[in-house]
């Protein structure tokens, strides 16, 4: 993947997906979510650059670690609550 950014910040894990295209962006969520050790993701998708990330992100893409998803505390967030 080229354009994500995968941190942790206040006991979340962070994936940053502003750079990414919504093929990496799957990938990265196909390849992180499996292995996540924490309870909820923050997934940073942006908002300004159109929204073929955060309807992935918040709609489409599924995983069977996801139990629920809820909308950041500004538009360019999700937030995906883990099993």
């Amino acid at each position: 993947m080229s354009g994500e950014r995968i941190y942790f910040e206040n006991g979340f894990m962070v994936l940053d997906l502003h750079a990414c295209t919504r093929e990496e962006a799957r990938a990265v969520l196909d390849a992180q979510i499996p292995h996540a050790s924490v309870p909820q993701l923050k997934i940073i998708h942006g908002f300004n650059q159109g929204h073929s990330l955060r309807d992935l992100v918040r709609g489409s893409y599924r995983h069977k670690r996801i139990s629920r998803r809820s909308p950041g505390l500004n538009d360019g967030v999700t937030i995906y609550y883990l099993k």
